[in-house]
């Protein structure tokens, strides 16, 4: 990176970095609207997982859909406490910091798996 930035110049690669971020955030709205249609929500509607991890413990998600923002909410409530053995505090962290979704409920979805709002 440091290489990149001084054959090139921190503007120039901050500029691509920013329309990288920007057209993945327009494919994952894109990605929203088509789950949202394709499953028949209505404009801004749920779909519900549920999952164990092989210890039992429970991973509970509750996807809401805005179809015309092209947003989502990632709502865990129900998902079982964190404990020290486990890597669950991915679930707890805000959808402003982004969530890596277990492969168990991205299958239930038919979405891919993806880090980030």
């Amino acid at each position: 990176m440091e290489d990149l930035m001084s054959s090139e110049g921190a503007a120039r690669v901050q500029k691509y970095m920013k329309e990288i971020q920007n057209t993945a955030a327009v494919s994952v709205q894109d990605m929203l609207r088509r789950i949202s249609i394709e499953r028949g929500l209505k404009p801004k509607d749920s779909v519900y997982a549920e999952d164990f991890m092989d210890n039992g413990l429970r991973i509970k998600l509750k996807l809401t859909i805005d179809r015309d923002l092209g947003t989502a909410e990632f709502d865990f409530a129900g998902t079982s406490a964190e404990v020290g053995d486990q890597l669950l505090s991915f679930l707890a962290s805000s959808t402003d910091e982004g969530c890596t979704i277990p492969p168990a409920l991205t299958s239930r979805f038919g979405i891919c798996r993806f880090t980030g709002t």
